[in-house]
């Protein structure tokens, strides 16, 4: 982390953004010594379907299969009792 006097962060704002973001450093802004802001690069959401896909890869493909069929079966109304996912 590269520690910045508040003023300078100030008068290089946009330099400093462009060196958080393409070369993904990270700033502390300091204000007469005393740390008053931290400038980072925010982590990238994964979508709900990636959360998903990961618990996907532990469910036997025959059992997804079934799964799809019978809600096509009922048209998405859920009639039926599905197959557990152990």
């Amino acid at each position: 982390m590269i520690t910045v006097d508040a003023s300078k962060a100030r008068n290089n704002f946009f330099s400093i953004l462009e060196k958080v973001y393409f070369e993904n450093k990270s700033f502390l802004i300091k204000k007469a010594g005393v740390p008053f802001a931290t400038i980072t690069k925010p982590k990238e959401k994964s979508s709900g379907l990636m959360k998903l896909a990961g618990t996907w890869k532990d469910i036997d493909a025959k059992i997804m299969i079934d799964y799809i069929y019978e809600g096509r079966k009922d048209r998405g109304e859920l009639k039926r009792k599905l197959p557990k996912i152990s």
